[in-house]
């Protein structure tokens, strides 16, 4: 820098040595100044997962700094998040020196996969119950899977009696689980009475109880 005033404005980019020469009338007198140039944090982000499903959550790890200042509120270099929704996290990062540099950090978060299912019981003890199931949310394309079931598209047949555990995941890997129980509807208990009228004649009484339909054999 060379000026002929006796005030100057500098704006240096690193540490620097300034010197000034002061002539009076051919008297010369020098005088130096050192200006410290602190560098501004080099911010590093480490994100354990940029994406999310639904009520997943992340750590975000900063680097670079010794003072850290989050949109969130929190000042420690790692956070763990879980937003409901896509979100951008600002980060203020200062060094010793109080020197500041900025950044943002996006977490994408797919949408939340929701569920309901229907169910027709298994009659009579037997392999007759039936679960069907309707997704949405998510990311779509969705499998259904249970064990001890097995489903054709949202469809699993052919069910007997129980409570079965139906994970519903989406084209991205995002899943849920449901219980769902397959009641029983019991058959019929028959019952029957008889009576001798006379010596040759046999009366016998339904005593079965409910709306049905009735089959008698003689075996003759």
């Amino acid at each position: 820098v060379a000026e002929y005033v006796n005030t100057v404005t500098v704006s240096p980019t690193e540490s620097t040595h300034y010197i000034l020469k002061v002539d009076n009338d051919g008297c010369i007198g020098r005088d130096t100044i050192d200006i410290i140039v602190n560098p501004n944090p080099v911010i590093g982000i480490t994100i354990a997962d940029p994406t999310l499903c639904y009520g997943d959550g992340t750590n975000i790890t900063a680097t670079g700094g010794a003072h850290y200042n989050w949109s969130n509120g929190s000042t420690s270099s790692t956070i763990h998040v879980s937003p409901h929704q896509t979100t951008t996290y600002t980060l203020e990062v200062k060094t010793e020196a109080l020197c500041s540099a900025d950044t943002t950090i996006e977490i994408i978060v797919y949408p939340e996969l929701l569920s309901s299912y229907s169910v027709e019981p298994s009659y009579c003890g037997q392999a007759t119950g039936e679960i069907t199931m309707t997704a949405t949310g998510g990311m779509g394309q969705y499998t259904f899977t249970a064990p001890g079931a097995n489903f054709d598209d949202n469809v699993a047949s052919n069910l007997h009696t129980g409570t079965y555990s139906v994970t519903i995941t989406d084209s991205v890997g995002c899943h849920i689980s449901k219980e769902v129980e397959i009641t029983s509807v019991p058959g019929p208990t028959p019952c029957f009475i008889f009576a001798t009228s006379d010596d040759v004649n046999m009366v016998i009484t339904n005593c079965t109880h409910g709306d049905n339909t009735y089959f008698w054999d003689f075996g003759d």
